[in-house]
């Protein structure tokens, strides 16, 4: 007998070590965007989000501190938002990669300022300018801890979901911000590709072919993708995106709808304060979140506004009104992408929906009207977090691989983030590399020369852009001499795995040739 449990117990044992060792070398998955992040893990065969120590399983992005300096992360930053709103960063991961147009943190909050080309946040009281690598770290590192308390091991690594059009230096961004969290990137993937490895789409079968439409709904932004998927492969077809029917904006119609109703029962202007428009906005985000999954929402804020307290209902039917011209401008984005990626509507096969916007039903079933009522759109996982558990699901496929030698390939080029063409004399710019084309790619073009007895030629290649981006300028000499239109140079573009770019010229009535190598630009994305 006593042998018998020796032997049970050193299996026991054994089955112990080998888990731990599993948990040891496992990355989690992470999502983390203006508004909110998360963290996910593959526990006995079930993929699923990571809870904090509060039982919740988002994390706002937000980071407060107090007087004395003293910080906090997520929750309690954003349960005294409304007291300690100028002491509060939010909004930072739209500037990890420097300066962004229209972003300068979180509305009624510390607001960002840009010295000497680089964004900070000057928090009162706080000695030190906070960066948003900094902030993005701190939020990190919150949860790594919580990944570390349910695994019951060091976790180092993870798998990144980011948006497409993230560019290189936000990418330098958010590797730094996890190196000093001590959640090094293993990978990084895009989110639509986190989406649909979320759903295990092409995974079972890799002959299927199918074209998914991943429409987000996030806080700042929404952004519509269509990806295709052939032989177990996948190909961000197209994209377009719009920051003006975003989570923010559903937010605010519900906030202009209070305030309006306070003012319409008291005679009193709530946007006269700061501290009462903060009240306002956190339980119009409230009734938001409330009105997603329940027919009615209360609303009760004590003191509102000089003193007066206010009280209101709201129906989801309501609110539906309120946003509908919101809806409609989503419906107008998804048109864009499949126009993007010259796939038609009735040719799209599932539809994912990401992003905590995207709970509302009336937009579901929007989606659900615009494919001819096909029982097409997916929301089984809750939007919010599929990007983590898609992110989580990548870093289960890693687990036999030693993650000190797992490939970052997935931090470089899946496809050509922008357009890429030769500008003529004109200004206009010729198309070489379209945007989105899969990685590496390959494209050669034929140029007239535009002047009789011309010797040589002059070429530009650009990233069109507003304003375009100069990325090389290359000369060709010494070649055939003809009449205009006579003379036919032919140009190669290469976009490589790494992101550089090779330009090639040659004339070959006269052997002329002329080669350029771009390093790696900083409008990459993945």
């Amino acid at each position: 007998l006593d042998g018998l449990l020796d032997g049970r117990l050193d299996g026991f044992f054994r089955g112990f070590r080998e888990t731990f060792v599993v948990f040891a070398m496992a990355a989690v998955g992470v999502s983390f965007g203006d508004t909110s992040a998360a963290v996910a893990c593959e526990r006995n065969e079930r993929t699923d989000i990571i809870a904090n120590e509060l039982g919740e399983r988002l994390t706002p992005t937000l980071v407060a501190f107090s007087d004395t300096g003293e910080s906090v992360v997520g929750l309690p930053a954003q349960q005294g938002l409304i007291r300690n709103a100028k002491r509060t960063v939010g909004c930072f991961h739209s500037l990890l990669g420097g300066p962004a147009e229209g972003q300068n943190g979180r509305p009624g909050t510390c607001t960002a300022v840009t010295e000497g080309g680089k964004v900070v946040f000057k928090v009162p009281d706080v000695k030190k300018p906070l960066t948003p690598v900094a902030a993005a770290s701190m939020v990190l590192r919150n949860l790594k801890t919580t990944a570390e308390a349910q695994t019951g091991a060091s976790v180092k690594k993870a798998v990144y979901a980011v948006p497409v059009g993230f560019s290189a230096d936000a990418k330098k961004g958010l590797s730094a911000a996890a190196e000093q969290a001590g959640l090094r990137p293993a990978q990084l993937i895009s989110e639509p590709t986190a989406a649909v490895l979320a759903y295990q789409l092409g995974q079972d079968d890799r002959s299927e072919s199918l074209n998914v439409l991943v429409v987000d709904v996030g806080g700042t932004n929404t952004s519509v993708t269509v990806v295709m998927l052939r032989g177990g492969m996948y190909h961000l077809a197209g994209t377009a995106s719009s920051s003006q029917n975003a989570g923010a904006a559903y937010s605010k119609c519900v906030y202009d709808h209070l305030a309006n109703e306070f003012k319409r029962k008291t005679k009193l202007d709530v946007n006269e304060a700061a501290r009462s428009r903060a009240k306002l906005a956190s339980s119009a985000e409230a009734a938001k979140k409330v009105l997603s999954t329940q027919a009615t929402a209360a609303v009760t804020i004590d003191s509102l506004h000089e003193g007066v307290d206010f009280q209101a209902s709201l129906m989801r039917s309501r609110m539906e009104g309120l946003v509908m011209h919101l809806v409609r401008g989503l419906l107008e984005v998804v048109q864009q992408a499949l126009a993007a990626s010259k796939v038609d509507v009735k040719n799209i096969d599932k539809v994912l929906l990401a992003g905590g916007g995207a709970k509302l039903p009336k937009l579901k079933s929007a989606l659900q009207q615009m494919f001819a009522g096909k029982d097409v759109v997916l929301d089984s996982i809750p939007p919010d977090e599929v990007y983590a558990i898609g992110a989580a699901v990548q870093a289960s496929l890693l687990l036999e691989e030693d993650l000190e030698e797992v490939s970052m390939e997935a931090n470089k080029f899946h496809a050509c983030p922008v357009d890429i063409g030769i500008m003529g004399r004109d200004g206009s710019i010729r198309v070489v590399l379209p945007k989105l084309t899969p990685v590496p790619a390959k494209r050669t073009c034929r140029i007239c020369c535009a002047d009789d007895g011309q010797e040589s030629v002059a070429l530009q290649l650009f990233a069109v852009g507003d304003p375009p981006k100069l990325l090389g300028r290359l000369a060709l000499k010494d070649i055939e001499v003809g009449d205009a239109g006579e003379t036919i140079v032919s140009v190669t573009v290469i976009l490589k795995k790494d992101g550089s770019l090779e330009m090639h010229a040659e004339e070959p009535e006269s052997g002329a040739e002329a080669s350029l190598t771009i390093p790696v630009s900083t409008e990459s994305e993945t």
